[in-house]
């Protein structure tokens, strides 16, 4: 049975928004629809308050659920803020396993440290491209050890739907 289809009256505005995105997200098509099904359960539930994700990589998630937004209710009910050090990935500790410093030595995806390279430009132009209004969303650059206490102490609304993809434990 799928859900999606039952709530969304015409569900090939939703595949085509992932299709937009799909290059700037690791996340299957499942995963997206997982996303737009919160934002859904958000609305009958009739919650106010914004959406919070911490992971943002080149921002393809927190895009569709914009995208998915504007197009469910014709206008953003939940801002976006968008949380990530777009710069690196913080050093596993002991927490994270053997796996986790043989995936950083073969498959890391981010610039090296000090580098000087960031995907926050990236994920800006992406949102402008997309058409995706300034107003709608925030981006918080910096590891979440250092942004997370000011961000936390200056958020007005309440966090209804909070997407954690921070790759290693003490992050998460």
């Amino acid at each position: 049975r799928n859900v999606l289809k039952e709530k969304v009256w015409n569900i090939t505005d939703i595949e085509r928004i992932v299709d937009k995105i799909s290059e700037f997200s690791f996340g299957t098509r499942y995963h997206h629809y997982l996303n737009i099904l919160g934002i859904l359960d958000l609305k009958e539930r009739n919650k106010k308050g914004c959406i919070v994700e911490c992971g943002v990589w080149r921002g393809g998630s927190s895009m569709c659920m914009l995208l998915a937004q504007s197009a469910l209710f014709g206008k953003i009910e939940y801002p976006v803020y968008m949380l990530d050090s777009f710069e690196s990935m913080p050093d596993p500790t002991p927490e994270d396993g053997p796996a986790a410093l043989n995936w950083v030595d073969t498959e890391h995806f981010y610039p090296e440290k000090g580098s000087g390279i960031s995907y926050v430009d990236d994920v800006k132009n992406n949102l402008k491209r997309l058409h995706i209004n300034e107003n709608d969303y925030k981006i918080v650059s910096g590891y979440f050890d250092k942004t997370m206490p000011k961000f936390a102490s200056e958020l007005k609304n309440p966090i209804v739907l909070l997407r954690l993809d921070a790759d290693w434990y003490e992050s998460t």
